[in-house]
């Protein structure tokens, strides 16, 4: 369980991506393991120290052999195999990435390293460790490669994913300038129809004026038509009283010139005689 929970503290703290890309591309893979290891500086060493169950006091070349060896002794777990398709994308990605690193892992001649690593375990209880170790590491390999193999996908999946991210981005962006172009189409129809409601305003405006001009002219019309009626009841009664003047004038004029002729008959006429005188 020790061995299980310092694993599990480990890929949860290496959990950077660019580190795993920059560091995957090391050539030497211990020395990219103690890199992975190195990263584990940024916790507190004690803390390390009570993960893996060891003093914290012994020298810093040791304890990251110890943290070394720990990795590789976790790494060939049955109980750590499991929990490879657990690991983050991240980690499963630069394993992919790194093919020096997994053949070290899989490859039976890392027994042979670790001997020439460690010569004077020959006859040593170790060298059993060892070879204990390769064994399981041998017999990880089917489970590191299925777990690399779902990295690869993984990998896979992530670009198609980007892919897919970008075309939905450039269909955002279609559909949001579609919009804005929607929005000021929206935008001069609202102006165009506020224009035609004070258009229309204005004509009402206009018709209730017609309207009131047309009764002020109705009754215009009627007063104008009560007048000429009483004008040409005037005019009739001007009409005749010029005409009876008119009568009187002709009348006068027949008596003035009967009046003359009669005067002109008198004084053509001999004088009458005189009276005579009437006996008393």
């Amino acid at each position: 369980m020790r061995l299980l929970s310092f694993v599990y503290f480990f890929y949860q703290v290496v959990d950077d991506e660019k580190i795993l890309k920059k560091w995957a591309s090391v050539d030497d893979d211990e020395m990219m393991l103690r890199k992975w290891i190195s990263l584990l500086s940024i916790v507190d060493k004690e803390e390390l120290a009570l993960h893996l169950g060891v003093p914290s006091n012994i020298p810093e070349q040791q304890f990251e052999n110890l943290i070394f060896n720990q990795l590789l002794i976790a790494a060939s777990n049955p109980e750590i195999q499991k929990s490879f398709r657990t690991w983050s994308p991240s980690i499963l990605i630069a394993l992919a990435q790194c093919g020096q690193l997994r053949s070290a892992l899989c490859n039976s001649s890392y027994e042979e390293q670790l001997h020439h690593d460690h010569p004077h375990c020959s006859h040593h209880p170790c060298h059993r460790e060892t070879q204990i170790l390769a064994g399981a590491l041998r017999s990880s390999q089917s489970n590191l490669l299925n777990a690399l193999e779902d990295g690869r996908r993984l990998q896979a999946a992530l670009a198609e994913s980007e892919r897919l991210f970008q075309d939905a981005a450039a269909a955002r962006d279609e559909l949001r300038g579609r919009l804005l172009s929607t929005e000021n189409e929206g935008a001069a129809l609202r102006d165009r129809v506020s224009d035609l409601e004070e258009e229309s305003q204005r004509i009402q405006m206009a018709l209730e004026q017609s309207e009131r001009d047309r009764d002020q002219s109705v009754q215009l019309g009627e007063i104008l038509s009560d007048r000429v009626g009483e004008l040409e009841h005037e005019l009739l009664l001007h009409r005749s009283r010029y005409d009876a003047a008119l009568e009187r004038l002709r009348t006068y004029e027949d008596v003035v010139a009967w009046g003359g002729a009669n005067d002109a008959a008198a004084s053509a006429a001999p004088p009458p005689d005189p009276p005579t005188p009437t006996p008393a």
